[in-house]
């Protein structure tokens, strides 16, 4: 759904900045202060959607490791917890992995 609104965030933008390149003297300065406001939400809408992918990462590589370390506590390993830092670490891990060409 945020990428939906980004899209349109983007087109009103590009929209309200041709027309400033063509507005007249006494409409600039609305013009101006309305290209401004779109590009702020458009920055605000690309931060909400880069966080909620960061997110969607870090889960899906918690809830990877927790079903791994389930799995091996089933075959007789013992209990292991992650320490507090690690949840971020795996993240990184996980996401420089699904970025890395190389893998594919």
């Amino acid at each position: 759904m945020r990428q939906d609104e980004l899209g349109t965030l983007r087109d009103n933008l590009k929209r309200a900045r041709k027309l400033l390149a063509s507005s007249p003297r006494h409409l600039r300065p609305e013009r101006e202060a309305e290209v401004e406001r779109l590009a702020l939400a458009v920055k605000r809408a690309e931060s909400s959607v880069n966080r909620d992918k960061r997110e969607r990462v870090e889960r899906e590589a918690l809830n990877a490791i927790t079903k791994e370390e389930r799995d091996k506590r089933q075959k007789g390993k013992k209990a292991y917890w992650l320490k507090n830092g690690m949840p971020f670490r795996l993240s990184l891990a996980m996401t420089t992995k699904n970025n890395d060409p190389n893998s594919r």
